[in-house]
């Protein structure tokens, strides 16, 4: 266990139950290092459902025709309640969520040519790729793709969680995350049977690809290896960004577009 000297006496008792086998079920019971973890997981993921949610309701003027607008914000509203769902599981932590709510600008985007890679530049934790702004309908569906690909690879990771609560919620979203991955390329599909769209995919791919890889999370990183210690995840970043990789290179493929 190479993190173990970071550990306190409670993180190491804690640690020995996870290690034989026994989940977490209740954060308050838990030690301080797992709490930290859980915690920073938990609003990743909740602050980027968030930030998503009320993106794409910004973004239905987008969507080309009223079956789409409607998809559309069925997923807004959609991961407005993955969202709440999981805060629900924060609350467990003491932070009041309607003040965190409330404290960060959901709807604030970067300009589309600031570079990011793993930098954090935000009170809230959504992933990076969240903070750039979406241009016209063929770059939403890449984006939307794209990055609930890399979502639902994550989740399963989630559903052996040796925190019991998050890891029965994260089967239970990955479902919806799954339908959102499937909208994407549904969409893209239909896209691509037109060349002036074809284009705009193929550029859009280009824009967004490695900023969704950068979600996966950096290779060798010391948090991940506390993730893996304590079970709170089951792969490695480098693995779950080979994964993501592989998965979109074969579905675009299939439309005609190349990555890389």
């Amino acid at each position: 266990m190479g993190n173990v000297d970071v550990l306190s006496d409670s993180d190491r008792a804690l640690l020995s139950t996870i290690v034989d086998g026994k989940p977490v079920t209740n954060l308050q019971s838990s030690s301080g290092k797992y709490r930290e973890l859980v915690t920073g997981i938990l609003l990743q993921y909740a602050d980027s459902e968030m930030a998503g949610g009320v993106g794409f309701a910004g973004a239905l003027s987008l969507a080309p025709s009223l079956l789409e607008k409607t998809a559309l914000a069925k997923i807004a509203y959609e991961k407005l309640n993955l969202a709440d769902r999981t805060y629900q599981l924060v609350a467990q932590t003491g932070i009041n969520i309607d003040k965190y709510i409330a404290s960060h600008c959901w709807d604030a985007r970067l300009g589309r040519t600031a570079t990011l890679g793993y930098k954090r530049i935000s009170a809230d934790k959504r992933l990076n790729s969240l903070h750039f702004p979406i241009q016209g309908w063929a770059d939403l569906a890449v984006f939307t793709y794209l990055m609930a690909g890399v979502a639902c690879i994550q989740l399963e990771d989630f559903c052996s969680s040796s925190f019991e609560p998050w890891s029965q919620l994260a089967e239970a979203h990955l479902p919806i995350e799954e339908s959102h991955r499937e909208f994407g390329l549904n969409a893209l599909r239909r896209a691509s049977k037109f060349e002036q769209e074809l284009s705009s995919i193929r550029l859009s791919v280009c824009y967004w690809y490695d900023k969704v890889l950068a979600c996966c999370g950096p290779p060798s990183s010391d948090r991940n290896s506390l993730f893996l210690e304590f079970k709170l995840k089951a792969s490695k970043n480098e693995d779950i960004a080979i994964r993501w990789q592989h998965e979109v290179a074969n579905a675009l493929a299939e439309i005609n577009v190349s990555v890389g």
